[in-house]
């Protein structure tokens, strides 16, 4: 079994860099777990809805909520991408961004 690493992800810096990309998107922190201190960060703009979730056990990701499951993708994965660290959190968002947010 591959052993993945939780990377130490600060949840506000990480909004704080969504709210500077895209001040029209409403954005939402909040607290899955407080025993274990997982929390997710939501993101909506127009008609698309996207979010970011840590856990110390099922670890760091970004997921967008509006691509449908495709024939390789298990409706029981937590993310669509996982994700190793802060600066990939924050290029997953910029090619989005991109890509016509």
């Amino acid at each position: 079994m591959m052993k993945y690493e939780v990377p130490p992800i600060d949840a506000k810096e990480l909004q704080s860099f969504v709210e500077a990309k895209l001040p029209h998107a409403k954005i939402s922190l909040s607290l899955i777990n407080p025993q274990y201190q997982s929390w997710r960060l939501e993101i909506k703009a127009d008609n698309l809805y996207y979010e970011y979730s840590w856990g110390p056990i099922s670890g760091f990701g970004f997921t967008d909520v509006n691509t449908e499951l495709g024939e390789d993708d298990s409706p029981f994965a937590p993310y669509e991408i996982y994700l190793s660290s802060m600066e990939e959190a924050k290029q997953c968002l910029l090619k989005k961004v991109q890509n016509g947010f």
